[in-house]
């Protein structure tokens, strides 16, 4: 009554498509120009990176900004390794068949490098400028007894960096400034009856217990949470009723 699969990927991208974005390329520009980031990390003006952003940057003759030329590049290499659990089991009790579906993903690491003989990025530093988690887990519980189905899915998403982490990467760790978002869960949740072979009525809820987004208090603009991993949905309800033709006796 019990399968698990283990599987761990190792993936290496190469000359992959991807948009620059204006933003990014006046960054990196003004990073060159200066020799270092915000937080102070030395910055070498004739990587790959900075000889292309500075070329993309045009200027005024007194240094104001005429324009930025952007378009999409080939990507040097990305790469990330990591692991996939997953775990089923169904079993039969005295008032029906529970089964329980188990996942998680640990990502081992997560490193990018735009151009060929540029620094490799973590993607998993606080102050990479990614967001991207390090886990997520998943847990579907469900039960079914007669006309009866009932589920219920939560999910865990792992801590993703603040939008102005690298702001943190000289706070000492005792500060009790937390550069992280943190871990979020989300559950949803199904009933349906049928009322026959062919006719069966299902209420899904999702965001059962209708939580907003983490507010980030170091994102600057609205809606101050991370558009990539978090919406604004609260608790949704959908009731379905799906009748099958033709396929009785």
């Amino acid at each position: 009554g019990l399968d698990f699969t283990l599987d761990w990927f190792d993936i290496e991208m190469r000359d992959q498509v991807q948009d620059l974005r204006t933003d990014n390329v006046l960054q990196d520009e003004a990073n060159c120009r200066i020799g270092s980031t915000p937080t102070g990390t030395a910055v070498d003006g004739n990587s790959p990176t900075c000889t292309d952003a500075v070329a993309r940057v045009v200027r005024l003759a007194d240094g104001g900004l005429y324009g930025v030329y952007v378009n999409p590049i080939n990507v040097a290499s990305e790469t990330t390794s990591g692991l996939d659990l997953t775990a089923r089991s169904r079993f039969d009790t005295g008032i029906g068949t529970i089964s329980v579906t188990g996942g998680y993903t640990w990502v081992d690491k997560h490193e990018f490098q735009q151009y060929t003989g540029d620094v490799i990025e973590d993607e998993f530093a606080v102050n990479s400028g990614f967001y991207i988690p390090k886990t997520k887990a998943s847990l579907t519980v469900g039960w079914t007894g007669g006309p009866w189905a009932v589920t219920v899915h939560g999910q865990r998403l792992g801590r993703i960096a603040s939008y102005d982490s690298w702001a943190f990467q000289d706070i000492e760790p005792d500060s009790g400034i937390d550069p992280w978002v943190k871990a979020t869960y989300l559950y949803n949740a199904t009933v349906g009856y049928a009322f026959n072979e062919l006719s069966r009525l299902t209420l899904t809820i999702d965001n059962l217990t209708d939580e907003l987004p983490p507010r980030d208090p170091t994102h600057g603009g609205y809606p101050y949470y991370n558009l990539s991993w978090f919406d604004s949905v609260g608790r949704t309800y959908y009731l379905q009723y799906t009748h099958e033709f033709g396929g009785g006796n």
